[in-house]
């Protein structure tokens, strides 16, 4: 019985990072359709959404989980209390600045709450065994908003999903009667590492898009967008194999090994059919024709891609070890390249698309050398 009940939590939690991968990948292709000026918008305050969500999970979320404590005031006070922390409070700043000069700030206000909350809830009812309610809570909010945004604009769809999600989360903290338990959270410098780091050489790209060629900041967002299905098995995956952690015996390496192998045989079939469909989705969904140059950039970006799956696992025994001030080390060397390469061969607007394409290489570059020496630096710690 309870075999069955873990079961269908798994594949509630499957499902549900289907849905929101669907609702992920259609908000863009609603916004290309019916605001296609405020596509690189969009793509903007979305990923400023997810380096603070980046410094969050970090912090406290990815503990959260690997704790095992199921009370929601658990999550709500660490939250509180790292977000009173200097590093996040300059996080934020400098997000919602960057918005605010680019005059997104509704736009980022309303992103951010949609998912923070969203982020907030998931983490919860994931570690409470409860995935197939938050299944069932979501999936309508996933496709009012899918509707709101067709007739009446992205932002104004997340404010109102947004506002719902906080009541809700509001009832959940009044009717928690759980015994208030303390967590051992990542330090707020190497919070701030991590996330700033990890987001730089993946966000990265389309800042530096988005400000000196924007021409090509929405194609990137399509081009990212586009690949959500593979995120779908990675992010599932990942939540569940943070909550296997918990009771995950000795042989922390030789898991790894095996879920990296797991990965990169499923990731590189889907990379593969996916980039082959781009021929014919691209033109559909988005209304920008494929040339051989585009192609190129695809399989580039499908590299990234089975770079972000493969990172997950590694990431979760550096954790799971308390060994995170080594993880940040290694992201930082990847970060240091990664704005290297940026500056040397990314700043030349001469190549015209080229230019994209050499973005594109920069970020898988800085992406493959983190995972080898975070991968090797794992086998040191696990010997």
């Amino acid at each position: 019985m309870k075999n069955l009940k873990s079961k269908i939590e798994n594949l509630s939690l499957m499902v549900e990072q289907i849905l929101s991968s669907a609702f992920n990948f259609f908000m863009v292709v609603i916004i290309s359709k019916t605001q296609p000026g405020h596509v690189s918008d969009y793509g903007l305050v979305l990923s400023f959404s997810l380096v603070i969500l980046g410094y969050l999970r970090n912090s406290v979320i990815t503990p959260y989980i690997l704790s095992g404590s199921g009370g929601f005031k658990v999550i709500i006070f660490s939250l509180i209390s790292s977000c009173k922390q200097l590093y996040f409070l300059i996080t934020v700043l400098f997000c919602f600045a960057y918005c605010f000069y680019s005059e997104v700030e509704f736009e980022f206000v309303s992103v951010f709450i949609f998912f923070c909350l969203l982020e907030i809830l998931k983490t919860f009812h994931i570690v409470s065994y409860k995935s197939s309610v938050f299944l069932m809570l979501v999936a309508p909010i996933y496709i009012f908003s899918a509707i709101y945004a067709w007739y009446f604009g992205y932002a104004q769809a997340f404010l109102l999903s947004g506002i719902f999600l906080i009541i809700v989360a509001g009832i959940y903290s009044i009717t928690d009667s759980s015994t208030l338990k303390s967590i051992d959270v990542t330090s707020s410098r190497n919070s701030f590492v991590l996330s700033s780091a990890f987001s730089i050489y993946t966000h990265g790209p389309l800042w530096f898009l988005y400000l000196f060629r924007p021409e090509f900041a929405g194609l990137y967002v399509q081009v990212r967008s586009f690949f959500q299905p593979v995120h779908v098995f990675s992010r599932a995956a990942d939540l569940i194999e943070k909550r296997n952690a918990v009771v995950a015996g000795a042989d922390l390496f030789g898991r790894v090994r095996s879920l990296i192998k797991t990965y990169f045989v499923f990731g590189s079939a889907v990379l593969a059919i996916l980039t082959w469909a781009a021929a014919y989705l691209f033109p559909m969904l988005y209304g920008v024709d494929i040339t051989s140059e585009l192609s190129f950039a695809l399989i580039v970006f499908s590299l990234i891609s089975l770079c972000i799956m493969i990172s997950k696992p590694i990431e979760t025994v550096y954790f799971k070890l308390g060994a995170v001030n080594k993880m940040s080390v290694n992201r930082l060397i990847s970060t240091a390249l990664f704005i290297t390469l940026i500056v040397s061969f990314g700043t030349y607007e001469f190549l015209g698309f080229t230019q994209f394409i050499t973005v594109l290489l920069i970020s898988f570059i800085s992406w493959l050398f983190m995972l080898s020496t975070s991968y090797f630096g794992l086998r040191r710690l696990s010997v």
